[in-house]
């Protein structure tokens, strides 16, 4: 019988009348303990190469969000106090490209950014500029709702704080 692979490494090996997974250390209360079937043992170690695959997928895919995310936030920190309050949008550019980049993934977010940074010059007279929305609704629920998005949309998120908190006080 050939044995069935996924990146992982794992394969189901014959033990007797059991089934079970070749590296996989099986506890009494483990995660995958010992299987009785061959299929029950295909779909187990198929469905832990699935998790691991999208996880390892998930994590490529948005690696070039979280390496934008991080340089716009080391910008934020460390550049961006050196200028003052000099921007003439609101939000400032950096949070414009944050919020760009959080909520649309890099290529799109980093479009927008770089529109952004084109209409900031002497000649524009700059004002309210917010990120279009995206398709990812986030809700009203401060707790599920990213910062930068928070401190962009105070109208928003203010309301809802300090209704919560006028909540709390009663």
């Amino acid at each position: 019988m050939r044995a069935a692979r996924c990146s992982t490494g794992l394969q189901p090996e014959d033990k007797g009348q059991g089934k079970g997974l070749t590296g996989v250390t099986t506890t009494d209360t483990g995660h995958l303990p010992s299987v009785h079937s061959s299929m029950e043992g295909r779909g187990r170690m198929e469905r832990v190469c699935v998790l691991v695959l999208r996880s390892v997928a998930g994590f490529f895919w948005h690696l070039p969000r979280n390496v934008l995310i991080l340089a716009l936030a080391l910008y934020r920190r460390l550049i961006s106090p050196l200028y003052g309050p000099v921007c003439r949008f609101f939000p400032s550019c950096s949070a414009y490209a944050m919020e760009a980049v959080t909520v649309h993934g890099a290529v799109k977010g980093s479009w927008l950014a770089g529109r952004r940074l084109i209409r900031c010059h002497p000649w524009n007279s700059g004002g309210l500029d917010p990120v279009p929305a995206g398709s990812h609704d986030h809700g009203s629920d401060p707790v599920k709702v990213p910062y930068i998005i928070q401190l962009n949309h105070p109208d928003k998120f203010l309301a809802i704080q300090s209704d919560v908190e006028g909540r709390e006080a009663a």
